[in-house]
């Protein structure tokens, strides 16, 4: 991936030779960058004044995915993360405060179906996704460089919506595709309701 522009502006990526990413920078705005080190990826965010606003640790595991993040100005706000088998996320756990955030995520046919979120063991909301099974995840986290966050879904999303505690439901959000000729896509709209946000990702 080399930009996603969106009405939020333009997004640029830069890599190292090994493919991982660097820099995420908002045309003009904000950034963030990531240092590598054995075991350990420092992510910084500066605002558009160039100013470091926040820095955070991404601790590895034996197989290179991120299962402890932590900001050294906040030490008592600590994310735990748990996979699966297949190394796709199935557990965030992040503590702030007296509130423990739990995200639950399962699986199906490789794909993330939908995700629990609770607060100190009270559920909230639930997320689901369905996916086009005919059309490869090209928008996964190993395409944009940053694999150690885990195994994506296999598919493109197709649609999601959130169910809340109160028996209550979003509007469910559609997702289309445009492709080039090798099957990236390089066009994702997404309807909601009576809103329609369009983003347009090219490749290097």
């Amino acid at each position: 991936m080399k930009t996603w522009t969106d009405d939020y502006g333009v997004v640029n990526y830069t890599y190292d030779a090994s493919g991982r990413l660097t820099k995420y920078e908002h045309l003009g705005g904000t950034k963030r960058t990531y240092e590598y080190q054995p075991g350990l990826v420092v992510e910084k965010y500066y605002n558009a004044g160039g100013n470091l606003v926040s820095t955070k640790n991404l601790e590895l595991d034996a197989s290179g995915y991120v299962n402890h993040v932590s900001d050294p100005n906040f030490p008592g706000t600590p994310t735990v993360r748990v996979y699966n088998a297949d190394h796709q996320l199935v557990k965030d756990i992040s503590v702030t405060g007296i509130y423990t955030n739990s995200m639950d995520y399962f699986y199906s046919n490789g794909n993330c179906d939908s995700m629990r979120y609770s607060t100190n063991g009270v559920w909230n909301q639930t997320i689901k996704w369905t996916y086009y099974t005919d059309k490869a995840n090209s928008l996964s986290n190993q395409s944009g460089g940053q694999s150690y966050w885990g195994v994506s879904s296999k598919n493109l999303m197709k649609s999601e919506q959130y169910f809340y505690s109160d028996g209550t439901s979003g509007d469910k959000s559609n997702y289309t595709y445009e492709f080039d000729a090798i099957g990236n896509a390089t066009k994702q709209t997404v309807a909601y309701g009576a809103n329609i946000n369009i983003s347009y990702i090219s490749y290097y």
